[in-house]
């Protein structure tokens, strides 16, 4: 027996049951009989995951037997084969292309499919109308800036400029000018009469919309890039890509790939990182990537749930010479040409009319169209904007003119190139004898000579060692004139910076003229301080020294100290000092040099009228906002974060700068108003028209609270814990004695109690005329309520 054990210990016991007797007599078991619930079919309805990502919907699948069979719209946006899209039923057991799995204790369907399968994801396109409303308020403003100096030698002399607006009523009015005087008779007994000149009054309406602008009045022509601008007195319709900063008018570079399971995309352009994103699985097209201009390299990395890393690095050139394919801009303009601007306020000519537009055809190619017309001028043109892909961009362009001083064309051919650390740029124009524009007209000087102008300009950075500039100029018309210009430029030390420049006339008699200089910034902004010497092609060198400050822009002192020596020459020298407040900017100097100094005074700002109140501030250069916190004095008010100011014993505040179209934000600070006063809105973003100002209220309703003690119709108090709910909607529980805090109270108002026991009570409140803040109530009764 242990023996046997010993066998059987060692395994060898199997071998001697296998070929007993007693084992060979043995009937052998029945084969397997297949699981009935295998072979019947069962209808279920599972989670759909699709490549690792729930689908969140609920398909049917059979099972029958070991095989998933669905219909193909089960799987929704799929662009199934058309092998596949066709059948009843797919088998999933049985596609090669597909993995099924099901997950019977989480009740889901697993596939994965091959990401041509699945739909396109287009990430990152802008969508039309996706910008801020620009809003306007009715309201006028004025800006003048008003200047004096006298002349140790000479006279006494003053001018005011002014502009004027209105706006918030179909657009916006503009009209600006300049008046000068002399306040006292010249040495001589002589004296300058007084004069005013209107320089322009324009209405403008901007439609954001269709992206139009709508101008009459003084108007200035949209030039393209080769052609040129005129002040006409008219009209102009035009599209102004401007009123929409959020729309990109030139081609992006699109970033393509797969995913076959859920991944985070990481773009970095240059080595930085300028989106992130979660895609799903499928194909997928990154474009709109904005911080891109000029040539580069963006590096996609792609990270998916599992851990698995792909990094694909991809060049590109960008530039916003060329139109995105599909958009187009024009220009509209017909009136009189005006001469004489800034000397004559009306002095309009014969008529005109010009007429521009640009169109994208493709990524690679703008064309561009323009013509003119005059009483004596007919002229016609057209252009070309091709991308040379990561070399550069080429533009070409003709135009041909028929005047009373004959027939003649035009030509011209750009190239340009931005890179990381070099930049490219030549320019050739030639202009035939006799070839005339409106600006030629308008000048009534059509040159008999043809005339060329030519320019190659170069930049490269040197990293830590700065940057260096080139370019050559040359312009031919009947008489040739070249020059070259050299500089350098780069950080010395901590806030030093060193400038040096040379330029020479090539073919002239003079030589080499040139600049160094040193300049360094001074901590917590105690200004600028600036050094150099210059030598002009004679070779007569000069010296000179500054030290400026800007006046902050929140209001504070700034200046101006310099001086400057040239040999043979007396000492210039330069000194102002100005101040910028809140209500408006004054500045003092004089400049000169020996005996011929003049002294200086200026005071420059705006009034603003809006919301039947007058506000004086500095200069309002584009648009601006005003603060209304509904009457409350004293409320902080931030611009983007900064405390711009306080709202006056009125509750406003003029916020004078802001950046048309730009959604800015704008804020109150709750904490600095009474308790009594509701917030229910604190801060707001909002875009403003150009030229324009907006009136922004923040609604801040004064309420009453108050603190009472409810007791029963014998006056005990009502028990600890009873509801109150009062007839505005307001919810309060009582407490200790009966009291209760209620934060808005008004006459005539009930309140409803339910007590422990269920029962309900009303009690009325009885409240002072005119009142606000809190109150200190007596008791008041709550009667059962009457059945």
């Amino acid at each position: 027996m242990q023996r046997l054990q010993r066998l059987c210990r060692d395994g060898l016991c199997l071998g001697w049951l296998a070929v007993s007797p007693h084992a060979v007599g043995q009937d052998l078991p029945p084969p397997p009989v297949a699981d009935a619930a295998q072979e019947r079919e069962a209808l279920l309805h599972l989670e759909l995951v699709l490549n690792q990502r729930p689908t969140g919907r609920v398909v049917s699948v059979t099972r029958r037997g070991g095989h998933l069979l669905v219909t193909p719209e089960a799987f929704g946006a799929i662009r199934l084969p058309e092998r596949l899209a066709s059948m009843e039923h797919l088998d999933l057991t049985y596609l090669e292309e597909v993995e099924a799995h099901y997950d019977a204790p989480r009740q889901r369907l697993e596939v994965t499919v091959p990401t041509a399968w699945l739909p396109r994801q287009q990430l990152g396109g802008r969508q039309a109308g996706a910008s801020s409303e620009a809003l306007s308020s009715p309201g006028a403003l004025v800006n003048y800036d008003l200047h004096v100096s006298k002349a140790r030698q000479g006279t006494t002399r003053a001018s005011l400029w002014h502009e004027a607006r209105l706006f918030g009523l179909g657009g916006s009015w503009r009209s600006s000018g300049a008046w000068r005087e002399a306040l006292e008779s010249m040495p001589d007994g002589s004296s300058d009469e007084s004069a005013y000149v209107r320089y322009d009054t324009t209405w403008r309406h901007d439609d954001q919309q269709r992206l139009l602008s709508y101008e009459a009045g003084d108007v200035v022509t949209r030039p393209l890039s080769w052609t040129r601008a005129v002040r006409l007195g008219g009209v102009q319709v035009s599209r102004d890509f401007a009123i929409r900063p959020d729309l990109i008018t030139y081609p992006l570079p699109s970033f393509s790939g797969d995913a076959e399971v859920p991944t985070t995309l990481d773009l970095f352009v240059n080595g930085n990182r300028v989106e992130r994103r979660d895609i799903e699985p499928g194909p997928f097209t990154l474009s709109d990537v904005p911080s891109i201009s000029g040539a580069g390299e963006a590096t996609l990395v792609t990270e998916d749930i599992q851990g698995r890393r792909e990094v694909r690095t991809l060049p590109f050139y960008v530039t916003n010479e060329l139109l995105r394919p599909g958009l187009a801009s024009f220009s509209i303009a017909a009136g009189a040409l005006r001469r004489g601007y800034g000397q004559r306020s009306f002095d309009y000519d014969e008529a005109a009319a010009s007429v521009s537009q640009r169109i994208g055809v493709t990524d690679q190619l703008s064309l561009g169209g323009h013509a003119e017309l005059a009483d004596s001028l007919a002229l016609g043109g057209a252009g070309v904007t091709l991308g040379l892909w990561r070399a550069g961009t080429l533009e070409m362009a003709y135009q041909y003119s028929d005047s009373e001083f004959g027939t003649a064309a035009a030509n011209s051919l750009g190239y340009q190139y931005r890179g990381r650390n070099v930049s490219l740029g030549a320019r050739h124009e030639r202009r035939e004898a006799g070839f005339a524009d409106l600006s030629d007209v308008l000048a009534r000087q059509i040159p008999e000579q043809a005339r060329t102008r030519t320019q190659v300009t170069a930049s490269t950075s040197l990293g830590r060692w700065g940057s260096m500039a080139a370019g050559y100029f040359e312009v031919d018309d009947g008489v040739s004139t070249r020059l070259l210009n050299l500089s350098y430029q780069r950080p010395l030390w901590r806030n030093a910076h060193l400038s040096l420049s040379a330029n020479r006339e090539i073919g002239g008699a003079g030589g080499w003229g040139g600049l160094l200089q040193v300049t360094l910034a001074l901590d917590h902004g105690r200004g600028v301080v600036s050094a150099g010497m210059d030598r002009d092609a004679e070779g007569n060198a000069a010296q000179q020294l500054q030290y400026s400050r800007a006046a902050p822009l929140e209001g504070g002192w700034g200046w101006n100290l310099g001086v400057r020596h040239r040999e043979g020459q007396t000492v210039y020298r330069q000194a102002d000092v100005r101040h910028r407040g809140e209500r408006a900017s004054w500045r003092l100097g004089l400049q000169g040099a020996g005996e011929d100094d003049t002294y200086f005074g200026g005071l420059s700002g705006s009034a603003v009228f809006m919301a039947g109140r007058s506000f004086l501030a500095n200069e309002v250069n584009d648009s601006f906002v005003v603060v209304s916190t509904d009457g409350e004095a004293g409320v902080p008010v931030r611009y983007e974060n900064q405390t711009v100011g306080h709202t006056d014993e009125d509750g406003y505040l003029l916020v004078p700068w802001g950046t048309a179209y730009y959604p800015g934000k704008y804020e109150i600070d709750p904490l600095a108003l009474p308790v009594e006063v509701a917030t229910p809105e604190v801060k707001r973003r909002v875009a403003v028209e150009p030229r324009s100002g907006y009136l922004l209220s923040f609604d801040l309703p004064r309420r009453t609270s108050a603190s009472l003690r409810l007791v029963d119709a014998d006056g005990k108090d009502l028990p600890l814990g009873a509801k109150v709910r009062s007839s505005s909607g307001e919810r309060a529980v009582v407490g200790w004695d009966g009291m209760t805090y209620l934060e808005t109270v008004s006459t005539g108002m009930r309140l409803r109690v339910t007590l422990p026991d269920g029962s309900e009570c009303l009690a009325p409140l009885s409240l002072p005329d005119e009142v606000s803040g809190r109150l200190d109530l007596a008791s008041v009764t709550c009667r059962m309520e009457e059945m």
